[in-house]
């Protein structure tokens, strides 16, 4: 079965993401990188959401983690478009905030793996943005947690997860980056 995945890098609590279905109904996931895995792999996992008959659907984290953004048909029939985007606003009505516990149907367990790329957002688009709110980067550089995957890497140079660097030198400027954030403090530039 193909699936829709979108990657969200790394979002704090009560983010929302609205995931807008063009088709039929289909499973929307807001999984952590833990779940993701599990779900990649055809086992039983932990996400926000589940079936969406309507659209849009408003996922909202749960915790600090990386995020994925997962769409794939019940059954593996019929197509569906998708599209999301972060919601800057705090939506207080129709948002889905529980974690569930999904188990894959045999057929999902047969066919993984099988990851459609979504189509890349275009340019100066809302849409497939990430979290650059310098409050929540420090929160995630306090936590210890890796830019690319989230996962905890202590006080290592390196994630023993992913090998990427937790210090970085911005290429444009030489700012030393100290809080493990994705784009440079001085000059905006990406890390």
């Amino acid at each position: 079965m193909n699936f829709t995945h979108y990657d969200l890098g790394n979002l704090d609590k009560g983010r929302t993401v609205e995931v807008v279905l063009d088709g039929n109904a289909a499973n929307v996931y807001l999984l952590d990188n833990v779940n993701f895995k599990q779900y990649t792999r055809g086992l039983e996992f932990q996400a926000v959401g589940g079936l969406m008959r309507s659209s849009p659907a408003r996922l909202q984290t749960v915790r600090l983690a990386h995020w994925h953004v997962v769409v794939d048909l019940p059954g593996g029939h019929g197509v569906v478009k998708s599209s999301y985007r972060l919601l800057t606003q705090k939506i207080v009505t129709g948002v889905i905030d529980k974690l569930l516990t999904f188990v894959p149907s045999e057929a999902q367990k047969r066919s993984r793996p099988g990851s459609v790329a979504p189509p890349a957002p275009a340019k100066g688009s809302l849409i497939g943005t990430t979290n650059t709110n310098p409050a929540a980067i420090v929160a995630v550089a306090a936590k210890g947690l890796c830019r690319k995957c989230g996962f905890n890497i202590g006080a290592g140079k390196f994630c023993p997860q992913c090998g990427e660097a937790t210090d970085k030198i911005c290429t444009k400027c030489g700012t030393l980056d100290k809080i493990n954030g994705k784009f440079c403090v001085e000059c905006g530039q990406k890390l």
